[in-house]
């Protein structure tokens, strides 16, 4: 910012920006004046396309599908902070999935904008806080920052008037509504702002995209042909050798005189859509060398890749865990998946397990109580899942334990491994009341430890409980494997189709890494269910471990990260402080 402003100029600006609700201007733009990026005044000259996010006169919802290197973060950060700094008490949670990912928004992004201008008093007040976890201002609005990619339980202890969750491809799709909850005491407001690079057409993103309004930025050429920039429409023909050109006529398109144009207007009032490719971006398109390096992606990516992180789009790949036909062939045909069958097939087992995946609760996901029991025939190495059950959502926690001990009444497991994170600690106890042996119950917590084993003990510390934790994406690995060597078999498909085939909404994804080659990891298609997986991947894991015999499996699927790797994707003690 020029030297030559007086102060005098600068509290004017300053005092217009904070009484810009005050006054009805709908959007943060004029605030840009009182930002720097890099030394220079802060402007939309090149970034115009996301002058949407600066608009104070938004809906609850409003999501941004966008190619890489097309300044996304860096404007979610300023718009962000103006708007920090313009409503008194406000409250805003910020989450990345991964704990160096919120840090570098919070460390390289908004700490800059903040410390850079000069009006860097009046942002603070008297008594800056020098925290990356937390910043907060001087009108008493605080920015929380937070990462969850294993789980969300770290933020719920935090109350916030807005969400604004960055990289959401890598987020799962049940932790959204859990992230939400912490606006739910809040009585105005109550803004979620959802920002990534889409993936696969089962991912989280695409999810939260399909509801929105779908907008895309539309060039009108001087043919009269209007370029709509989405890849079932012009996008593709829009690349010329040079720069953006026109579908129809090839002629040089100005991506400057482009407007949105939303699919579905009728869904902006409550969740607005915004979709942003490198081939109608200025800094793309506009510049040669940028244009170039455009073309030789599409050159030498692959499709997915290419769709992915320069166009902005989703691109389908083979992700999928299971088919339907290894469903199939490992069916019991002649079991069906009866009480009744099962009661008389449990008596020949040497080993029988029960494995326990609970209800996440809440009607805005697709989570449900699932029930498997497991068993072993004598000298075999095949696991048989002989019985599995979904329990009915509507279910309290009194009857679903009732369910529970009805079951384990009839097989009579040796052991009965759950999920012991959430709610499972609370069913725990009341199961050992309820005149359950507490040794024959085995407290599984899913973990990623890609270097550890993949089941390890954690004995009990003063107050705690000794557990086991779990890899889940390479234990998921492994039961799949299994199943399709024929090494574990299912109840007869048409009476257990309606649970086993949550085996088909397990998806592959994959998260760039510090150094080296992908993190491949296992997650569910966004809005399905997958508790009947976990449930059998208790039980037969609990039959691994217990003899020792882990699938070999394992040691072909183990994927090897440093320990420093690991803990920037998910410390167990973040280090906020350090730089």
């Amino acid at each position: 910012m020029s030297s030559t402003i007086t102060a005098v100029e600068l509290e004017s600006i300053a005092e217009r920006t904070a009484d810009i609700i005050k006054s009805g201007v709908p959007t943060l733009i004029p605030g840009l004046a009182l930002l720097t990026l890099k030394g220079k005044p802060y402007t939309l000259e090149h970034h115009f396309q996301f002058e949407p996010m600066f608009r104070l006169d938004v809906p609850r919802k409003q999501i941004w599908k966008c190619c890489r290197q097309v300044g996304k973060t860096q404007n979610l950060a300023a718009s962000r902070l103006l708007k920090s700094v313009s409503v008194n008490y406000y409250n805003m949670l910020l989450v990345c999935p991964r704990f160096e990912q919120i840090k570098r928004v919070s460390n390289s992004y908004m700490k800059p904008l903040i410390y850079d201008s000069d009006f860097k008093d009046l942002f603070l007040g008297d008594e800056p806080e020098e925290s990356m976890l937390q910043r907060s201002f001087w009108n008493r609005s605080t920015q929380f920052y937070s990462f969850a990619f294993l789980d969300a339980e770290r933020i719920r202890s935090i109350s916030a008037n807005e969400n604004v969750i960055d990289e959401v491809q890598d987020i799962n799709w049940d932790f959204v509504p859990i992230i939400a909850e912490t606006m739910s005491g809040s009585p105005r407001w109550r803004n979620q702002l959802y920002t990534g690079t889409p993936k696969t057409f089962e991912n989280t993103i695409e999810k939260l995209w399909i509801r929105s309004s779908m907008a895309e930025w539309c060039i009108r050429c001087g043919c009269g042909k209007w370029n709509i920039g989405a890849l079932d429409q012009d996008l593709l023909q829009m690349i010329g050798a040079t720069t953006c050109i026109c579908a129809k006529c090839g002629k040089t398109l100005d991506t400057r005189t482009g407007v949105y144009v939303h699919r579905f207007p009728e869904r902006r009032p409550v969740f607005e859509g915004y979709h942003i490719s490198q081939v109608v971006h200025p800094i793309h398109a506009q510049f040669p060398a940028n244009w170039k390096d455009l073309l030789d992606k599409q050159k030498n990516y692959t499709q997915t890749k290419f769709h992915n992180e320069c166009l902005g789009e989703t691109a389908d790949s083979s992700t999928r865990l299971m088919t339907l036909g290894a469903l199939k062939d490992v069916s019991m045909t002649e079991y069906t998946n009866t009480i009744e069958t099962a009661v008389r097939r449990y008596k020949g087992y040497t080993m029988v397990t029960c494995g326990i995946d609970w209800t996440g609760g809440g009607d805005a996901t697709e989570s449900y109580t699932a029930i498997a029991f497991t068993g072993q025939r004598p000298g075999s190495d095949i696991v048989e899942c002989f019985y599995v059950e979904r329990l009915n959502r509507n279910m309290t926690t009194t009857e679903e334990l009732a369910r529970l001990l009805e079951l384990i009444k009839r097989f009579n497991p040796l052991f009965i491994a759950h999920d012991y994170g959430g709610a499972g600690n609370m069913r725990e106890h009341i199961m050992i009341q309820a005149g359950i042996p507490a040794a024959k119950i085995i407290p599984y917590t899913y973990v990623f430890s890609p270097t550890k084993a993949v089941i390890t003990f954690s004995e009990a510390k003063k107050g705690t409980r000794s557990s086991f934790s779990i890899d889940k994406s390479r234990s998921l690995f492994i039961l799949c494997s299994m199943i399709k060597a024929h090494k574990v078999f299912l109840p007869e498909f048409n009476t257990s189709e309606e649970c086993v085939m949550d085996f088909l909404n397990l998806t592959q994804e994959h998260m760039e890494r510090m150094r080296g080659n992908d993190i491949v990891y296992v997650s569910k298609a966004a809005d399905t269910a997958d508790d009947v997986v976990h449930a059998i991947n208790y039980a037969c894991s609990c039959i691994w471990y217990t003899q020792q015999r882990y699938p070999d499996v394992a040691q072909a699927m183990k994927l090897v990260l440093t320990q420093e790797e690991i803990n920037r994707i998910a410390p167990d003690k973040p280090n906020w402080m350090s730089r």
